[in-house]
């Protein structure tokens, strides 16, 4: 937009060739409207209204992570399965066959059996069973060569 000069009541275009436009009163005290004013000396020459800047949204905040709560004291078999990722009967097979200690809760005349696994025993029996045993490696014995060219047969190629 261009400011008109007014020259002894009348209105006259900006020397620069700009298309004429009205502006009504400028009031540098109104702050509702964002405006850019370009100065030429100390008149105003153009005014133009400025978008107001994008608000940035942000993101929404994140709940504080939660504690791990402590390990329990004891396991079940199923506990145990949903916290190693695997299937109860797997569990249970490794009680029975006598890898995972593990005590019978239930009472003499229940046919069911309820077993609790204490945490020391999950401790021991996921480190027997580690991938990477602590220590080093015990080395498996070098293999013998086969016995190559024997005096009946004849290799061609």
């Amino acid at each position: 937009m261009t400011f008109l000069q007014e020259n002894n009541g009348r209105l006259e275009d900006d020397p620069g060739g700009h298309p004429t436009v009205v502006v009504p009163q400028f009031d540098p005290l109104d702050l509702t409207v964002p405006m850019e004013v370009l100065l030429r000396g100390d008149k105003p020459i153009v005014i133009t209204a400025v978008s107001p800047p994008a608000q940035v949204s942000t993101p929404h905040p994140r709940p504080p992570l939660k504690t791990p709560k402590p390990a329990p004291a004891f396991y079940t078999p199923t506990a145990l399965a949903k916290h190693w990722g695997v299937c109860v009967d797997k569990v249970l097979r490794f009680i029975h066959d006598g890898e995972l200690p593990a005590f019978n809760v239930a009472s003499r005349q229940s046919t069911v059996p309820r077993y609790r696994i204490s945490l020391d025993a999950v401790c021991g029996f996921e480190a027997a069973h580690g991938a990477c045993p602590a220590g080093p490696q015990p080395k498996a014995p070098a293999r013998r060569k086969k016995p190559t060219g024997t005096a009946a047969v004849h290799h061609y190629f």
